[in-house]
């Protein structure tokens, strides 16, 4: 009785894969990158936050024939000039050289839009014209405020009138909406004069303010009027938002996050599709979707919330169903994005949600790392299965001979998560000739008992099973067991020990061979996967620890024993090499 349960709880060990448990833990464990993103075949992500940084930043200044882009950091600014189609760099405290951009600034230190909503876009602005070294309170002093034209949410435009203390000249200072202020002026700077403002340059400046929009830049004009130099009792908004003179605009946007565009670049060429889900307008997510070329121009098309809200879902999951489309969902509430997600999910796509500042990079990098995981799970997997059959073969043989139990509980434990655990885990490390970060790649099935994956193991299993039932036969035979008559404890645990020895080494020598399906031995470059050789060694020095302090009941292995191991070692290679070369040959 005592002797049937044990090769019951011993079956039961040598049938569970005790390694790829714990593998599948120590992955979820101690891997900063969830498993699971290997799988991803669709990308959603926020935008203001994870594509691009959360604050803003002066992008450029537009005024007479000049165009000033400014990068994210850094003193200097490229100016382009329309006429002569030619640009230079400046320091941007050159700025204050230039009597448009000098009005321009006066105008924002000058004239405030007492709307919340605008507070952050003209501290953004004002602190620009600080770091040009226009001073704001310094003009403040310099302009006595006059009158405060009211302004509204639905207008758009905030105006001011001043007088220079020193000039006495009287001004209205206006900012706002480009298209709103274009329309309030009939002169414009070139050349630093004032002209008509004809229907030739009205076409430049909208135009010009179009590709700013385009560029998903929040823009914000200027202009002003030089008033009469008697002061009136009461400044009009007809009269002093009337017959203006068009400075120029500043345009604003959210900078990119490092490393998003080489990333979005990578995800692309991993044939993993991309949506942009933001609670932002239309213009600015499909500007920066298409600077990241996660959105092709040619082929897109955005939908906002309360369209979404119009879709059901049926006709929502066969548009999502065209891979060759693009999709930006904007002005999106939490609830219409987690139904885009679920919809994705039964269209049958492994989504990953990109959400903070490195969480495109974070995913990027998951995806490799689990891509190579998916690649490399058939060795593994087969490493797993191998030793297991292994197991169950000569368990199965011994029980059906009448033979003691081939293993202890002790042994099957410590093969599995000391030596097979370090070997599959740098099988799973192991560099692939595949390029995974492209779209040829298609992640290798990870179910275990797939025949992809198991009939390789089972294969190879019986091969090593047959391999060390022989000598764990020879052993017993050798010291007198017959059937149907027991033998001592001394004569079982060499048996165990001899048999433990072989399968721990042919496991160790299997990992050199998984990591090609072709190769021979001698060129499977052991060299190229850095965890390969010290994890052997590891290996080989737990077995000297087991064998020389003979823990476990682990006898000691005299010279004629090793000699057998070393011929059934020899035997596995050539097993491998000949059936190495017919593949090759065939």
């Amino acid at each position: 009785m005592t002797n049937l349960l044990d090769y019951i709880i011993i079956t039961a060990l040598a049938a569970t894969p005790i390694s790829l448990l714990l593998m599948n833990y120590l992955n979820k464990l101690l891997s900063p990158h969830d498993p699971r993103l290997g799988s991803t075949t669709t990308i959603v992500t926020n935008l203001i936050g994870t594509l691009t940084q959360e604050h803003l930043i002066v992008r450029s200044i537009v005024f007479d024939k000049f165009k000033i882009t400014c990068p994210d950091e850094g003193d200097m600014l490229i100016l382009y000039n329309h006429e002569e189609e030619h640009e230079i760099r400046i320091d941007k405290h050159t700025l204050q050289n230039e009597e448009t951009v000098s009005l321009m600034a006066q105008t924002m230190a000058l004239c405030h839009y007492n709307y919340d909503k605008i507070k952050t876009v003209e501290e953004v602005i004002t602190n620009f014209f600080k770091s040009t070294g226009f001073k704001p309170k310094a003009i403040q002093d310099q302009f006595q405020q006059l009158e405060t034209i009211p302004s509204a949410p639905d207008k758009k435009i905030s105006t001011i009138v001043s007088r220079n203390t020193e000039t006495k000249e009287i001004f209205s200072f206006s900012k706002g909406n480009a298209y709103d202020l274009l329309k309030k002026c009939s002169r414009v700077i070139h050349n630093n004069q004032k002209i008509e403002l004809t229907q030739r340059e009205l076409r430049q400046i909208r135009k010009r303010i179009d590709k700013l929009n385009k560029n998903g830049q929040k823009v914000i004009a200027f202009a002003y009027k030089p008033l009469p130099l008697k002061r009136l009792a009461h400044y009009s908004e007809s009269f002093a938002e009337n017959d203006m003179v068009f400075l120029g605009m500043i345009g604003l946007t959210h900078p990119l996050n490092k490393k998003v565009e080489e990333n979005t670049e990578l995800i692309n060429n991993a044939g993993i599709k991309t949506y942009i889900l933001t609670h932002e307008k239309e213009r600015k997510a499909v500007a920066i979707g298409k600077i990241l070329r996660i959105v092709n121009p040619q082929y897109f098309e955005a939908i906002s919330g309360p369209y979404l809200d119009q879709l059901p879902d049926q006709k929502l999951s066969k548009m999502l169903q065209n891979r060759d489309k693009d999709f930006v969902f904007t002005d999106l509430q939490p609830e219409q994005k987690t139904r885009i997600m679920e919809i994705l999910r039964k269209n049958g796509e492994n989504v990953s949600i990109a959400k903070g500042k490195n969480a495109i990079n974070h995913i990027v990098h998951g995806i490799k790392k689990g891509r190579i995981i998916n690649k490399n799970y058939r060795k593994f997997a087969t490493h797993i299965i191998s030793c297991k059959i292994a197991e169950l073969l000569l368990i199965t043989a011994a029980f059906i001979t009448g033979a003691p139990v081939p293993f202890t509980i002790a042994s099957i434990i410590i093969l599995d998560l000391t030596i097979n655990l370090f070997l599959e885990l740098t099988l799973q490390a192991d560099q692939t000739a595949v390029k995974v970060m492209s779209k040829k790649y298609h992640p290798s099935n990870t179910t275990f008992f797939r025949r992809r994956n198991f009939i390789p193991g089972l294969y190879k299993g019986m091969v090593i099973g047959t391999i060390i039932s022989i000598i764990y036969f020879f052993s017993l035979f050798r010291d007198g067991f017959t059937l149907g008559r027991t033998i001592n404890d001394q004569a079982h645990y060499k048996a165990i020990t001899l048999a433990f020895a072989l399968l721990a080494l042919i496991q160790i020598l299997s990992t050199f061979y998984l990591r090609t399906k072709k190769r021979s031995l001698l060129q499977t470059r052991p060299w190229r996967n850095t965890y390969l050789i010290p994890v052997s060694i590891l290996s080989l020095l737990i077995l000297y620890i087991l064998y020389h302090f003979q823990l476990l009941n682990f006898t000691e292995i005299r010279g004629f024993d090793w000699q057998i191991i070393a011929f059934l070692l020899i035997v596995f290679v050539i097993f491998e090499e000949m059936r190495r070369y017919l593949i090759r040959n065939t």
